[in-house]
């Protein structure tokens, strides 16, 4: 009875994560890009200057950095 209740609860939030609207974002001009689901989280790419590419993650009103590449040092 447990596991069926929490498998219904599973499917519905599975079900409500695919129906949320997803929202990219790119602008060349401005280089802006992200992309965002709403009222959830936001991943956004920004230039860094010691690091070539740096992905902002805002989940929740909370801010996580992350640098996927790193310059060369030569």
């Amino acid at each position: 009875m447990v596991a069926t209740a929490l498998l219904i609860v599973f499917i519905l939030l599975v079900l409500g994560f695919l129906l949320v609207p997803l929202e990219l974002y790119i602008n060349t001009i401005k280089n802006q890009y992200y992309v965002q689901l709403k009222g959830l989280a936001r991943a956004s790419l920004d230039g860094d200057e010691d690091e070539l590419i740096q992905i902002r993650l805002k989940v929740f009103f909370r801010n996580f950095y992350f640098y996927s590449h790193r310059r060369s040092t030569i």
